[in-house]
């Protein structure tokens, strides 16, 4: 929420939200059974299955866009973006909830804790951006590369910003 606020107040036109369901969840918080069986206590096994939060199995995605003139048809004909493609292969219309995307090999997630699969990330560049090099995707998280990558594969041009010198090298490889 905080990131999409700060967008608008920079400007950006909110359009959308997507939530990406992971093919499995990530558990975080504490577990009470472990926590009171480490601290000596004697009655820990009452307290299995208590958690201090839920498996979290969704990312949020905000859709944003700059500039938004007029409306979006007036936007298309001048810039040439500002649509979604809808279309999925079997002829029904995307929903702004994406799942049943599978896992890519974990090779980089001792690098990196929120490393995408290349399916999602070449479904988005798909939904967002028409098929030109025209249009450039714009990383400016890039991590380990992926969205790169998927705006490679699908002859799109790309520009990446990260701030973590050590994933350099690991972008510059994938691409």
């Amino acid at each position: 929420a905080h990131v999409q606020i700060a967008l608008e107040r920079a400007g950006f036109y909110a359009r959308d939200c997507i939530v990406y369901r992971r093919s499995s969840g990530i558990p975080k918080g504490m577990n009470l059974k472990a926590k009171l069986k480490q601290r000596g206590y004697d009655n820990y096994e009452d307290w299995d299955g208590w958690h201090s939060c839920l498996r979290n199995e969704w990312e949020g995605i905000v859709i944003v866009q700059k500039p938004l003139e007029n409306n979006y048809l007036t936007t298309f004909l001048k810039y040439g973006v500002g649509l979604f493609f809808t279309a999925n292969g079997d002829g029904s219309f995307q929903s702004n909830v994406i799942e049943n995307i599978p896992k890519d090999n974990q090779q980089f997630n001792d690098v990196h804790c929120t490393v995408k699969p290349l399916a999602l990330m070449e479904k988005l560049v798909e939904i967002f951006s028409p098929p030109s090099s025209e249009h450039i995707i714009l990383d400016p998280f890039a991590g380990t590369g992926t969205t790169l990558v998927a705006a490679k594969n699908l002859g799109r041009s790309y520009v990446g910003i990260e701030i973590e010198p050590s994933y350099l090298e690991i972008i510059e490889n994938r691409l």
